[in-house]
């Protein structure tokens, strides 16, 4: 399983229980799908960089999650049909990359430390 980030914009007419409630279903959705969530933060009202919706103000929700890659499909399809996320994005968590490279780098590594070494223009 991979760890990913996703911060997604709730309307900002919501109410603190309708954004928790969002947030438990995103919580929902991952668990439902054997995943596991790490860390949730609500940052709370913020106003937006451009207008969505004509609206000028958006809730901020943040979590870190591991998962699969059918469980980021589902989770990114529930937040297109959710008319209350305005906006998401989700991105591979650096320090999920940063796992998955010091395993892929393992397997080149020993193999480069019995390879000959060569020179340039040899």
């Amino acid at each position: 399983m991979r760890e990913y980030e996703t911060v997604f914009i709730v309307d900002p007419g919501c109410d603190e229980t309708e954004v928790d409630r969002e947030v438990d279903t995103v919580r929902g959705v991952i668990t439902e799908g054997s995943g596991e969530v790490v860390e949730v933060q609500v940052w709370g009202k913020r106003r937006l960089a451009y207008e969505i919706n004509k609206k000028k103000e958006g809730t901020y929700a943040f979590v870190r999650f591991k998962c699969g890659p059918a469980v980021l499909q589902e989770l990114n399809r529930r937040f297109k049909l959710n008319e209350l996320v305005l906006r998401h994005l989700t991105v591979l968590s650096q320090e999920g990359a940063q796992e998955e490279e010091d395993s892929e780098s393992a397997g080149p590594d020993e193999l480069s430390a019995d390879a000959p070494e060569v020179s340039p223009g040899s």
